[in-house]
């Protein structure tokens, strides 16, 4: 149903919050039946129904560079605390992706308000390096 409803505005989507309804074929609420969602269990699935082509390749180039961002910060720092921070950081987004194909992980409030503090933690360690460093 989500990628039915998807086509049918392929580059900009249907809008944010846009409902899916579909039939329930298993027995959770003691019958099969009819069932109404905002979220979809495939984050990018979700993504292209409510933002379209545009949006999908726009967020997935985004976790691209923040994930090479990650490592190249990585690669610059010397052994310690941030190193080790900066390397759970990067791998937990990256194993975020991965599950995001089987739930709407990558698009939950809560998942996305802890992201974006440790994307700003990893600036915030990149800045004090290169300030301590004279750059």
């Amino acid at each position: 149903e989500a990628n039915r409803a998807a086509m049918e505005h392929p580059f900009l989507g249907n809008g944010l919050g846009t409902p899916i309804t579909y039939f329930r074929y298993d027995t959770w609420y003691g019958k099969q039946t009819w069932t109404t969602t905002r979220y979809i269990h495939n984050a990018y699935l979700h993504l292209f129904l409510n933002m379209g082509l545009a949006g999908l390749l726009s967020f997935i180039l985004f976790c691209f560079y923040f994930i090479k961002y990650g490592v190249g910060l990585y690669r610059s720092l010397e052994k310690g605390f941030n190193k080790a921070f900066v390397l759970g950081v990067v791998s937990s987004f990256a194993s975020l992706m991965v599950v995001s194909l089987a739930g709407p992980y990558m698009v939950s409030p809560t998942a996305t308000i802890w992201l974006g503090f440790l994307m700003g933690a990893l600036v915030v360690i990149d800045r004090s390096v290169k300030s301590s460093s004279g750059q």
